[in-house]
């Protein structure tokens, strides 16, 4: 299957959105709300059950999501989003604005470069720097 990188961006905007505290019956806990598969389905209504599922499973070797799996990795029954970490904030920051999106994807295109986390991660940064004079 191939990794969709428009929906890396779209799961990681998702779930930024969607994981929030919830209301703690121990008042000196704090909680967070995980996102299920459904939900997530529902929010990337764009992408099927399994190109999500399968974008989840990549982001999690790749450091950026925490996940809960039920099921065992041939078969999956459902999948609870739990956080994105560090890193994935740190990535996202990166790709969130559509018009730097849409300049990385134009400039991998350009350079015949083959698209990844890292490449990705790496042009952000340039464009960032250069619209920013960072």
């Amino acid at each position: 299957m191939k990794l969709d990188y428009d929906c890396i961006r779209e799961l990681l905007i998702c779930l930024e959105e969607s994981i929030s505290p919830k209301e703690s019956l121990v008042s000196d806990k704090v909680e967070f709300e995980s996102v299920t598969l459904k939900q997530a389905c529902d929010y990337l209504s764009a992408y099927t059950k399994e190109e999500i599922v399968y974008t989840a499973l990549k982001l999690k070797e790749a450091g950026l999501i925490e996940i809960s799996i039920i099921g065992n990795p041939s078969h999956i029954s459902t999948i609870r989003f739990e956080s994105i970490t560090y890193e994935g904030h740190q990535y996202l920051d990166h790709i969130r604005s559509a018009t730097i999106w849409e300049e990385i994807k134009t400039g991998l295109k350009n350079k015949a470069v083959d698209l990844s986390v890292n490449a990705i991660f790496m042009i952000a940064k340039e464009i960032l720097k250069s619209k920013f004079s960072l």
